[in-house]
């Protein structure tokens, strides 16, 4: 191949390569994961659901652009309150911003920090971590203090 003509082609090649995120860009629902037994409504009992209670649902209104997007979350048990997602600024300089999962069905990872000013999480930092999945769904994790609040949800496009 000439030269000329490989680097022509070279950014339809890797723009073509590259996954469209602003596809993600939207509304989301969905509930959170874990065990939905009476006896445990707060999730105590549940290794991968504390604090909130069975049967919660969470919506994520999400946008990928890092700079301009709007995202935020609401639940079902007041925990969150159309509470924006805030981008971490210094995590875009680290390695940690590159973080991912195994198993390969993840587009993109997010680590955005809440500030809740209502609810049982008022005055608390919670980490949401929002991954984008090849499915078109998204899955969320809040992780708030010491796993007094943990919860993993599995959210569809509405």
């Amino acid at each position: 191949m000439r030269p000329w003509l490989a680097i022509a082609l070279l950014p339809a090649l890797v723009l073509g390569a590259c996954s469209d995120l602003d596809t993600y860009k939207g509304t989301y629902g969905g509930g959170v994961v874990g065990t939905d037994d009476n006896a445990c409504s707060d999730g105590s009992c549940s290794f991968i659901r504390r604090g909130f209670p069975a049967g919660t649902e969470l919506t994520l209104v999400f946008d990928p652009d890092m700079t301009e997007g709007v995202r935020h979350v609401s639940t079902t048990d007041g925990a969150f309150d159309t509470t924006p997602l805030e981008r971490i600024d210094p995590l875009q300089h680290d390695r940690l911003s590159q973080f991912d999962f195994p198993g390969g069905t993840r587009v993109q990872n997010y680590i955005f920090a809440a500030h809740p000013t209502t609810g049982p999480l008022a005055r608390r930092d919670p980490l949401v971590f929002v991954s984008l999945m090849d499915n078109d769904s998204v899955e969320v994790r809040i992780i708030v203090g010491k796993g007094d609040y943990f919860g993993v949800f599995v959210l569809d496009r509405k």
